[in-house]
């Protein structure tokens, strides 16, 4: 997203990818370049700490209900946002009355959900500790280790995941969950540089939307469809999330963090 004004001895990236848009972007010397996939994910191969049953009821939620994860988009990337709230309200109305809907909120942005209503098969949860006096401040969130249990749990346990164009993706991506991402402004329409159909329209978003992974729904209309025909059959896509996880994390062999140390020792003396 922006000009590298140094470029370093040594850069370790997550993976090909990312490797080749350094190349291409910045004029990075691909001898420069040491790709060694994404160190938080090692930990993530042991999946949940917590039973599902356990973090259901830790949700106010009784076991038997199935989860359909959001994460919004944000205020940040959308002015005046009332595209998330649309959305909550319109996956409240599509989800049989089997599954409740996870509203997980970014932990470094403000998410406006002026005037949505108490609606029973939703959830809304803030993670992250909160440093900052002003609690408008949000990027002066921390995310806990629980905050992060919390969300591999919510990744594993859930059935669908539906966001914006967020790291998000690539999350479910890893732990195969299907991804439905929202190119539409709830139910209002806005001009092209104030939309969130935009940000699809960003380099980095090309190989996920490419993969085949990930269905783009760029109406309600298709919200709809897409969170159907994914409930009925999760198997769908799954050889294209693959190749999102491919192309974004590298290998997720749980050993990341080791590949990041063998990079960086190759600059000690």
């Amino acid at each position: 997203k922006g000009l590298l004004r140094v470029v370093p001895d040594l850069l370790a990236v997550n993976s090909q990818t990312v490797a080749e848009e350094l190349i291409r972007l910045h004029a990075v010397p691909r001898g420069r370049i040491r790709v060694v996939g994404v160190p938080h994910y090692d930990r993530y191969r042991t999946g949940p700490a917590v039973r599902r049953a356990a973090f259901l009821a830790g949700l106010g939620l009784d076991p038997e209900r199935r989860l359909v994860l959001y994460a919004p988009t944000g205020d940040r990337y959308l002015t005046a946002n009332s595209v998330d709230r649309d959305i909550i309200e319109i996956l409240s109305q599509t989800l049989p009355p089997t599954h409740h809907l996870l509203v997980r909120l970014p932990p470094a942005d403000s998410v406006n959900l002026a005037g949505l209503p108490d609606l029973a098969n939703v959830t809304v949860e803030r993670p992250g500790e909160h440093l900052a006096l002003d609690p408008e401040v949000f990027k002066a969130n921390e995310l806990t280790p629980a905050d992060d249990e919390r969300l591999v749990a919510s990744l594993v346990y859930a059935d669908l995941v539906v966001c914006g164009p967020t790291t998000v993706s690539i999350d479910a991506a890893v732990f195969d969950r299907p991804i439905i991402l929202v190119a539409f402004d709830g139910r209002g329409t806005r001009p092209y540089g104030e939309s969130v159909r935009r940000y699809y329209d960003y380099d980095h978003m090309a190989p996920v939307l490419a993969s085949g992974g990930a269905k783009v729904a760029r109406s309600p209309r298709e919200l709809e469809e897409w969170v159907g025909r994914y409930l009925r059959n999760p198997e769908l896509d799954r050889g294209g999330r693959g190749r999102i996880v491919a192309a974004e994390c590298g290998r997720l062999d749980g050993r990341s963090s080791q590949r990041l140390a063998s990079a960086l020792a190759e600059l000690v003396p």
